[in-house]
């Protein structure tokens, strides 16, 4: 794996910082039909959770399509998730993509109580987890978990308290892992 700090028996413990990005775009397939992504959702894992000036070691982004919307909630499908780790300076060292991650919901959906969402709707993410495919060729594959708690105080305008877990396929230990840490939001609407 080339320069990356995902590596064969490495166990690292880092914190997240959530930049939550909620942009327009779209996503599609040249064998399904066109897919409309809402929303994509961000959370940036920072070496130190309460520095926004701290580095920015991964970025999982979490694209969103609304597949029903009823007067008080909605419900969105992830359409896809990726991963990307970044050295110290901000350079992206590797990244990793699924499509259809499994949401560990009752009807595999991610269930936002509001028709009408604010930011903070999306800092408490329902469990997601998959097995990336590596963006690169000759990389490992990465098992991921994510799941949002309630959100915490902090001292961002949001923030939120996730749960991942990080690891290689070819490796049996996790190589970045993290339970209810305080983490900074952003989120960016139709930029």
């Amino acid at each position: 794996m080339k320069n990356s700090t995902l590596q064969s028996g490495r166990i690292g413990k880092h914190v997240i910082m959530v930049a939550l990005g909620v942009l327009p775009c779209l996503s599609g397939s040249s064998v399904m039909a066109l897919e409309i992504v809402d929303k994509i959702v961000s959370y940036s894992i920072r070496e130190t959770p309460t520095d926004p000036s701290s580095a920015v070691i991964y970025r999982i982004d979490l694209e969103l399509m609304e597949w029903y919307l009823a007067p008080e909630y909605v419900d969105y499908k992830v359409l896809k998730a990726t991963i990307t780790e970044f050295d110290s300076i901000g350079n992206e060292i590797a990244s990793w993509s699924i499509s259809n991650p499994v949401v560990d919901t009752s009807n595999g959906l991610w269930h936002v109580a509001s028709a009408n969402p604010s930011d903070s709707d999306y800092l408490e993410p329902p469990p997601i987890s998959g097995v990336a495919d590596a963006m690169t060729q000759g990389d490992d594959d990465l098992d991921f978990s994510l799941v949002g708690n309630t959100p915490a105080q902090g001292p961002f305008t949001l923030t939120a308290s996730l749960d991942y877990s990080l690891r290689l396929v070819a490796d049996p230990l996790p190589t970045a892992e993290n339970e209810d840490e305080p983490s900074e939001g952003t989120v960016t609407a139709n930029p």
